[in-house]
């Protein structure tokens, strides 16, 4: 049985978790700005997954990335990402699969796809 201290710990846990979610919903919604929406879109979703990287990509009719932004990189490692011959193939690859993906390694995950 879960003690009463442990539910106060868990309703805490809780509360914090919607004040974070909630002000997330505020600063997204405060533009309309494509590029600054999906930016606050990734920091916010690694803030509330305590993520070290987060990267979203919108996608057109044809299934090609309309906008791209990558949060938690260091710029380098960002520039190289961007122009990699294989990046479209491997953001086909994320796209494609049906539930949230949490990596501890990602380029280690890349090297396993070939």
């Amino acid at each position: 049985m879960t003690s009463p201290d442990e539910l106060k710990r868990e309703i805490e846990t809780l509360r914090e978790r919607i004040s974070r979610l909630s002000s997330a919903v505020l600063r997204i919604s405060a533009t309309l700005d494509v590029n600054t929406v999906l930016s606050e879109v990734v920091e916010s979703a690694r803030a509330l997954t305590d993520a070290r990287q987060g990267a979203i990509a919108t996608i057109d009719d044809s299934k090609q990335i309309q906008d791209f932004v990558i949060s938690g990189l260091h710029p380098d490692a960002q520039k190289k990402l961007e122009v990699w011959l294989e990046g479209p193939k491997l953001f086909e690859h994320f796209r494609n699969i049906p539930e949230a993906l949490r990596l501890r390694n990602l380029h280690g995950y890349v090297r396993s796809l070939g």
